[in-house]
């Protein structure tokens, strides 16, 4: 049986499975309904905060729609800032790699910050998600 830790990892990259394979019911499933987004890009100013599951489901799919390249989401460094039987706080870097026209190229890396609850059915979900771009891409 799988321990909390592992889930929570496993909610994690399921959703950088559900972006790079396009599966909507894979993404949403990670996030809570209320769950917040804020993304900050190293340079930049901060975006406003995306709210809900579904403004995130739309920020998500009109990302997509634009995408002409094959992304991969590699999630990796996994360092559990707190953890309790039902709320977890954990940091994972993000390298983002993308292949068009039969070449593979570094988009950007950075660091995924999510705070998790888990639900009555034993899910971990994403309540919080702020991450913070090294670079734009």
């Amino acid at each position: 049986m799988a321990t909390d830790r592992e889930l929570i990892e496993e909610t994690i990259c399921q959703f950088a499975w559900g972006y790079d394979t396009a599966n909507d019911d894979l993404m949403s499933d990670v996030f809570t309904d209320d769950a917040v987004l804020t993304i900050a890009i190293t340079g930049a100013d901060p975006f406003p905060p995306f709210e809900g599951k579904e403004g995130l489901m739309g920020l998500f799919k009109g990302a997509l729609a634009e995408q002409t390249d094959q992304r991969r989401h590699v999630v990796s460094n996994f360092i559990f800032e707190s953890e309790g039987p039902s709320e977890a706080k954990v940091v994972s870097y993000l390298t983002l790699i993308a292949t068009a026209d039969g070449a593979t190229s570094l988009l950007s890396a950075g660091v995924y910050h999510d705070e998790l609850v888990k639900d009555g059915n034993g899910k971990w979900r994403i309540t919080k998600r702020h991450i913070a771009l090294d670079s734009a891409y």
